[in-house]
């Protein structure tokens, strides 16, 4: 093989060749990807991040961050608009530049941090099929990826500040734990759900220590307001949070439990958001309380994802962008299920193919359809499988593709 290539290429191995091509096309995806995000930033409407950017200059001038000349609405706590308040310095291009890269390392990032979980888990990497199921996660998810890259949206760093809480927990480390599950609570309230994660190991010094911690990063930015954080913080309640959980469900995408049940199978009102928070929250509940005996890595991370999943279900205002947080449950499945290591390797893997089939192409075919949640709910089962297997000491099939 290396005999064939190029003179100027024979001095590297087979693979160092196959990593710098592979380098070389995301590189050049990455500035495509860019031109496209900046195409949007300079709409006359901006984007999400230019609504972040305003709120973050609204800070600094003493003005009300959630009433703003934006076009879209301010809907996060206003954590994140502190931090990035160095960004407003700098010329608008040159900040839009600079949010995409940190969203393209902390994808990055995120991507390593999972491999190091699945490494916890005992799984063999094998180097020669990890690729494989990278490239099936990146081509698989490529849709979300441009959306949130495109629109400059935060999940990518709030989903691997939620990665190294796991990383962290798993390694016992729980003061780090709980210091990155606060960062991303502050950054955007969905995260909250993982208490339950800590809840049900009985964690409580850390759930104490991440609440605290929280609340100092969710009232930092009164070191700029003085007490009229009190007044902004009583309309975010009020007009997102209350509003959103008092019944009016806000579909982009069609999620939420009780949104599908009512409007694609006739069940229930369609409009309580809180309906679907205790209906998630009983399910998982009865999932944790039959497989908390079962302990380790593997179960950990499979439980994990499943509450990651949570977020797109119980979410009043679901949006494309929300499927980042579906980046674990799909990366752990391509893993297992390219090296053989899922419960039943030929079910399990047609649960994920056709997951992604109702995500990645049905749901993008057709605007209106319960797509999204078909997909997100078939890749539920699969990780519920995993979990309840793993909690009877069930061994994993590897009757489909070997054992790696």
């Amino acid at each position: 093989m290396i005999s064939r290539l190029p003179l100027f290429m024979r001095g590297l191995s087979e693979k160092a060749w196959l990593q710098n091509l592979a380098l070389c096309l995301l590189m050049i995806l990455s500035l495509l990807l860019l031109v496209q995000t900046l195409g949007k930033a300079f709409r006359v409407v901006g984007y999400d991040f230019t609504v972040y950017l305003r709120s973050a200059a609204a800070l600094i001038d003493g003005t009300d961050p959630y009433h703003t000349e934006s076009f879209f609405p301010y809907t996060y706590p206003l954590t994140l608009a502190f931090c990035i308040i160095p960004l407003t310095w700098l010329p608008y291009w040159l900040s839009c530049v600079i949010w995409f890269l940190i969203s393209l390392v902390v994808l990055a990032l995120s991507g390593r941090i999972t491999i190091v979980l699945l490494r916890r888990t005992g799984l063999v990497l094998d180097h020669r099929k990890l690729p494989i199921a990278i490239l099936l996660l990146v081509t698989a998810m490529f849709s979300t990826i441009q959306n949130n890259l495109l629109n400059g949206q935060v999940n990518f760093i709030v989903l691997f500040f939620c990665l190294l809480f796991l990383k962290f927990f798993i390694e016992g480390k729980f003061i780090r734990s709980s210091v990155a599950l606060s960062i991303a609570i502050s950054l955007k309230l969905v995260p909250l759900i993982l208490l339950g994660f800590l809840v049900f190991r009985k964690k409580v010094s850390v759930i104490l220590l991440t609440l605290t911690l929280s609340t100092v990063m969710l009232f930092a930015p009164a070191l700029i307001t003085g007490q009229k954080i009190l007044d902004y913080y009583s309309y975010y309640l009020n007009s997102f949070l209350l509003f959103n959980l008092d019944g009016r469900v806000s579909e982009r995408i069609a999620l939420n439990i009780s949104y599908v049940l009512k409007v694609f199978f006739g069940l229930g009102t369609g409009s309580n958001s809180l309906l679907s928070v205790i209906s998630f929250g009983l399910i998982l509940s009865g999932i944790e309380i039959y497989s908390l005996r079962k302990r380790g890595a593997e179960v950990e991370v499979w439980r994990f994802c499943l509450y990651l999943l949570g977020i797109l279900f119980i979410s009043p205002m679901s949006q494309k962008h929300y499927l980042a947080y579906l980046f674990p449950s799909v990366g752990v499945g391509f893993a297992f299920f390219c090296l053989g290591r899922l419960r039943n390797n030929a079910l399990d893997g047609w649960l994920l193919m056709l997951s992604l089939l109702n995500v990645v192409i049905l749901a993008e075919t057709f605007d209106r359809g319960p797509f999204y949640f078909i997909g997100t709910f078939l890749l539920f089962l699969l990780v519920s499988r995993q979990i309840l297997f793993l909690s009877m000491g069930a061994l994993p099939s590897r009757t489909a593709a070997g054992s790696g």
